[in-house]
């Protein structure tokens, strides 16, 4: 990938996202490469493709695109406008239709490059960035963080306060990590959001869930 077709990938992934409040924009987008490469020096993998499905995967995420086939296709023809083959533009949409995590559910992934794409999405949902990330998607949804009520009577399955979504899926992100370098990179963060929810509770005098 030349200089010119990363900064027209830069700029589709910006006119499809950049305005994007809930924490999926265009600096997330190269938080999530830059994660990807360092996994992908441990794992190996197709570089080109991992640049541009990290950089292109919430293009067509179905939390911000109600219609995500016509995302995907307008992700490939975007690649095949600019120089990538049909192959490339076929495995990065087909990385982008399948690395989200879905209410739990998750689609199983067949290329190495795709597990070092979800890994480094899911790195980026986790430890601080993912902390602050996650209060903006709340906040984007008109979500409170939490409710007096859960702090007396603990968090349930269909909680949709922020500090649920701790425990239904970013405390859970670690154990799902595709590749062992995802998992080392995993760990550290997911112990700074456990001390984080420590010092919450305390700091409003309530014992940790």
């Amino acid at each position: 990938m030349n200089e010119k077709q990363y900064e027209t990938v830069v700029e589709f992934v910006a006119s499809q996202i950049g305005e994007d409040n809930s924490g999926h924009g265009l600096a997330h987008a190269k938080r999530v490469k830059e994660n990807a490469l360092a996994i992908a020096k441990e794992e190996g993998g197709d570089e080109d493709v991992i640049v541009l499905a990290s950089l292109l995967h919430d293009t067509a995420d179905h939390k911000l695109f109600s219609d995500t086939g016509k995302q995907l296709e307008k992700m490939k023809a975007m690649l095949l406008e600019n120089g990538f083959t049909a192959e490339v533009a076929r495995h990065v949409a087909e990385i982008a239709a399948t690395i989200s995590w879905n209410k739990g559910q998750q689609k199983e992934l067949n290329s190495l490059e795709a597990k070092i794409v979800r890994d480094a999405d899911r790195l980026d949902a986790i430890g601080a960035v993912g902390i602050v990330r996650t209060i903006e998607y709340g906040n984007s949804h008109g979500r409170p963080f939490y409710t007096q009520e859960e702090i007396d009577s603990g968090i349930h399955d269909d909680s949709i306060t922020t500090l649920a979504h701790f425990y239904q899926k970013l405390l859970l992100l670690e154990d799902h990590m595709c590749t062992k370098a995802g998992k080392e990179l995993a760990h550290d963060r997911s112990e700074f959001m456990k001390t984080f929810l420590d010092e919450f509770y305390l700091e409003i005098g309530a014992s940790s869930k």
